[in-house]
């Protein structure tokens, strides 16, 4: 329960409940009870990370090896450590990063290890709660978790292919749902997806599925998406000052169309600096539904044609686009991209939010992730083979 040695004083601590078992002529009155003690120990609900404080670093603290032993198995797996990494704990052998990354090789070849940079992927991206049910939403899932599992496990390509690949994983229910030709596969083939613009796993219904609003997608909500989780840019709410109640879908006093209604906030003082940074992006998508599938115009406007471009600003450069896979392109060569994946993949690791105590250590990952050819399999282990994995550091105080 604990993921490591109990203490004589735990111990002792445990005792008496189990007594209660003789008192009671019944063995499991006594189980019971120690069961439920544990259960509600923090020990038991929480990866308790306390370590030794370092001799004149009292910001930092130096972890001891079953609770290494536990990061690792929760980074990794999503689960408590297996046998063979708690007798490596229970022996001394996870005190340096050498012995931690032969750890995480055996385990990166465990089936368990593809689930889990599965889940990190769904969490990161925001499909974690993709609801679309039946073989349907099967087939979705499987596409993006097939060219997760290419891309980082069995070709080890460059980690980037994730998002400008142009085949991807499809039976002939989803080929029909999206409007392709079949593969002739109702288990799944790879095929060609670029016909209509797709490319990448932002071409895929389950990321598609994400960051809807009014009953539609909604280009603001994609856009910001892609700028916070993707770019690591953090865009801050209105001003109250405003007033604006963004429960209201935009108007327009000219036009029902989305492009129209939605420029009138690209107009609007005081709104435009911040919407100017995610409506482009989320427009450059907008030729596909939440559902993932391709169309013309807006929704109940025919009359309404959607064009599909978009732009991205990164600093103060501005870059084109049309659809996903142009989307995923540009992406893959801004260096902001590149990092934020290391920085996302970082803080999912060590279980906290990066903060300015973390930049040596996310800086140093990031040029061996571009030295090393992006691929994603090595960032994991140069992670876990980081001094700062051992430790965990206390943020500091942020000035007021």
């Amino acid at each position: 329960a604990f993921r490591r040695p109990l203490t004589t004083t735990e111990v002792d601590s445990f005792v008496p409940l189990a007594a209660f078992g003789v008192e009671a002529g019944d063995f499991y009155v006594g189980a019971t009870l120690v069961i439920q003690a544990m259960l509600q120990m923090p020990d038991f609900v929480y990866h308790l990370q306390r370590g030794v404080p370092l001799d004149g670093r009292p910001d930092t603290y130096r972890l001891g090896s079953f609770q290494v032993a536990s990061r690792l198995s929760y980074f990794l797996w999503g689960a408590m450590p297996d046998a063979a990494l708690l007798d490596a704990a229970q022996n001394g052998q996870l005190k340096t990063s050498d012995e931690v990354r032969s750890q995480a090789e055996r385990m990166l070849a465990d089936p368990r290890a593809k689930t889990r940079i599965q889940r990190f992927h769904a969490m990161w991206l925001g499909y974690h709660r993709f609801a679309v049910n039946g073989t349907i939403g099967q087939a979705m899932l499987a596409e993006t978790n097939a060219l997760v599992d290419r891309v980082i496990f069995e070709d080890k390509s460059s980690y980037f292919d994730l998002f400008t690949s142009t085949e991807s994983f499809i039976n002939d229910e989803l080929a029909a749902h999206y409007g392709m030709a079949s593969p002739g596969s109702p288990g799944g083939a790879w095929v060609d997806v670029s016909a209509d613009g797709r490319g990448g796993i932002l071409s895929h219904a389950t990321f598609l599925s994400v960051a809807s609003k009014f009953g539609d997608t909604s280009p603001t909500q994609r856009g910001r998406l892609i700028r916070e989780r993707i770019l690591c840019t953090i865009v801050p709410p209105p001003d109250p000052a405003l007033g604006v109640d963004t429960d209201v879908a935009p108007t327009s006093p000219d036009s029902n169309c989305k492009k129209d209604r939605y420029a009138t906030i690209l107009q609007s003082t005081g709104c435009a600096a911040c919407h100017n940074q995610m409506d482009p992006i989320g427009f450059g998508l907008e030729n596909y539904s939440q559902a993932g599938q391709y169309r013309a115009t807006d929704v109940d406007e025919p009359g309404c044609p959607i064009d599909g471009s978009g732009a991205l600003y990164i600093g103060a450069d501005q870059t084109t686009f049309n659809g996903p896979r142009e989307l995923g392109e540009v992406l893959v060569n801004s260096t902001q991209f590149q990092s934020c994946v290391v920085k996302q993949t970082w803080q999912f690791a060590v279980g906290n939010v990066a903060s300015a105590s973390d930049a040596d250590a996310i800086a140093a990952l990031q040029a061996s992730f571009a030295d090393g050819g992006y691929h994603y399999d090595q960032l994991l282990l140069d992670i876990v083979g980081s001094e700062s994995f051992l430790y965990r550091i206390e943020p500091a105080p942020e000035a007021n």
